[in-house]
Order: structure tokens, then sequence, then C-alpha cells
């Protein structure tokens, strides 16, 4: 932790696990008193 800023950075390929662990991770740390941001990138690779 480095100026009171903790980075937290998921990544992933693929189904919808990152997006479910990202929300479960953000909704604790907002309930815990923490400012939370997420961002979602999407490539160019498509779901089937």
């Amino acid at each position: 932790m480095r100026n009171g800023v903790i980075s937290i950075i998921l990544g992933g390929v693929g189904g919808q696990g990152l997006r479910v662990a990202s929300r479960i991770l953000g909704e604790a740390s907002v309930r815990a008193g923490f400012d939370v941001k997420i961002r979602e990138s999407h490539g160019l690779a498509q779901r089937e």
C-alpha cells in the first residue's frame, strides 16, 4: 500500500468468473468503507 491506495488487478479469459469475482470483491470493499472503481475491458474475442 502506497499513499493509502490499494490496487487489485484481476485478469482472465473467457466466462463470467472474473465478472462475478470483481463484483463480490467490490461489494465487500465498499461495505468495508473503501472507494471502489471497477473497469471492464473487452478484447476482440467473442463468446459462442
